[in-house]
């Protein structure tokens, strides 16, 4: 018997039982959490397969009257969550053609076989380190280079503390000015996504400050039972010439090691980025990019 798999709006779905799907699952990350997606996306549905036993969240906007996928600010990884059946994928994916012609989604980690029904999906690098080492255990996998900032780091007077997120985010928004960078739009709704997560205990944010209390460096992130998730990094000038992100996430390693988590550095194509999250030893993971463009001729030329 085939099981029943509808598409709906997102004010048709059940928030609880869709929420228990996502936090339950060990493919459920914090991106498919349904306050995440009403905060972030401008609009969302989502595949429901039978009772949720799986969900797969589709954020969308409208253009020449066109509904299309998209991925939101700030979210790296949807996809399907929950229990996978491959006889269900073809279904999924049709269903899934069948309502949007164009657009770009994210699937996850664990969807290589969801992605493969798609043509020309594209792997994307995510770095993970597995938190419940010991601190010595973790500093272990330390490049060299991580070393002699860290001893750089030392030869200042810096210093970690909790909280911080409002300067942060301000200085963020002024210093990320390349293409596809957030937008004061973005940054508002993230605002008010660390709002939302405070109220669980689930907004993480970490600072560095020199003794005259400057900013130097800060992570804004969120925490689930998977995962510590790493969403917002900056360092300012000065924090780089004090290498303060090194001392940063050496402290945020110290303070979270032990704990049964993954620390998400929010992989990056960018091969600075990249370079900085291997210092740190962790594992690659590979997500997967799909384009979608079935739009009429030629609008799907213009559209490549």
């Amino acid at each position: 018997m085939t099981t029943h798999i509808q598409l709906l709006p997102a004010h048709q779905i059940d928030r609880n039982k869709w929420n228990r799907t996502v936090s339950q699952a060990e493919n459920g990350l914090i991106y498919a959490d349904t306050r995440f997606l009403d905060t972030m996306a401008d609009n969302w549905s989502g595949i429901v397969i039978g009772d949720y036993i799986a969900v797969l969240p589709l954020p969308w906007r409208k253009k020449w009257g066109i509904s299309y996928l998209y991925v939101p600010p700030f979210t790296q990884q949807l996809g399907l969550v929950g229990i996978l059946d491959k006889e269900e994928v073809k279904a999924v994916s049709n269903l899934l053609q069948q309502h949007f012609i164009y657009g770009d989604i994210h699937f996850n980690f664990s969807n290589s076989f969801v992605a493969s029904s798609f043509s020309k999906a594209k792997k994307r690098k995510n770095r993970i380190t597995h938190l419940l080492p010991t601190y010595a255990e973790l500093s272990q996998s330390f490049s060299g280079d991580a070393r002699r900032n860290l001893q750089e780091a030392a030869q200042h007077s810096l210093n970690f503390q909790e909280g911080g997120e409002e300067e942060a985010m301000q200085l963020f928004l002024e210093q990320m000015k390349y293409k596809g960078a957030p937008s004061i739009t973005d940054m508002k709704k993230f605002k008010g996504l660390c709002n939302e997560f405070s109220s669980t205990q689930q907004t993480i944010c970490r600072s560095v400050l020199d003794n005259n209390k400057q900013l130097l460096a800060a992570i804004v992130g969120f925490k689930d039972g998977k995962r510590m998730y790493n969403l917002l990094n900056l360092t300012t000038p000065e924090g780089r010439k004090k290498s303060a992100n090194y001392f940063l996430f050496d402290q945020l390693l110290r303070e979270w090691s032990g704990q049964p988590l993954w620390l998400d550095w929010e992989g990056s194509e960018l091969p600075g980025v990249q370079s900085f999250y291997l210092h740190w030893g962790g594992e690659w993971e590979n997500y997967y990019h799909v384009h979608l463009n079935r739009l009429p001729l030629p609008l799907r030329w213009l559209k490549r």
